[in-house]
């Protein structure tokens, strides 16, 4: 390289290490906050964020009703295994899904629907009996 392409180079390298950081730092600072304008936000009286519905051997049950729909959805965290293998969950006359591993579960429910005060069950397919069932607390 010739020595003046060197330098040149080099100028340019050092120009952009401290040029880079700069323009990311004032990147940063100019992402505007958005306002949450609690109002506007369809919760039932009562509530806050993620609550705990019910909590037992078999499952914690949680919802989030985040949108403008009031639409809400239903966590449900496993802690024991599954007494039927082909379970199914449902919340009073709505089917909400099957369950398989210990994991948690997101369930979204029909619009306008509120969980609050149901019972959740789970329901063995293939023996048609429900083998474990949790009532929901109402707000």
């Amino acid at each position: 390289m010739k020595p003046s392409f060197r330098t040149t180079h080099k100028g340019i390298w050092l120009s952009l290490a401290l040029a880079i950081p700069v323009l990311f730092f004032l990147a940063l600072r100019a992402i505007p906050e958005i306002p949450i304008n609690p109002e506007l936000l369809p919760y039932p009286e009562g509530y806050s964020g993620a609550e705990s519905l019910a909590d037992d051997a078999v499952a914690e049950v949680k919802v989030i009703c985040l949108n403008a729909n009031n639409q809400c959805r239903l966590l449900v965290s496993l802690k024991q295994a599954s007494a039927a293998p082909n379970t199914l969950l449902r919340l009073g006359d709505v089917r909400l899904g099957t369950l398989g591993s210990l994991k948690t579960y997101q369930y979204e429910l029909p619009e306008t629907y509120s969980p609050f005060g149901k019972t959740l069950e789970f329901f063995d397919q293939i023996n048609q009996k429900t083998w474990h069932s949790i009532q929901l607390k109402s707000l």
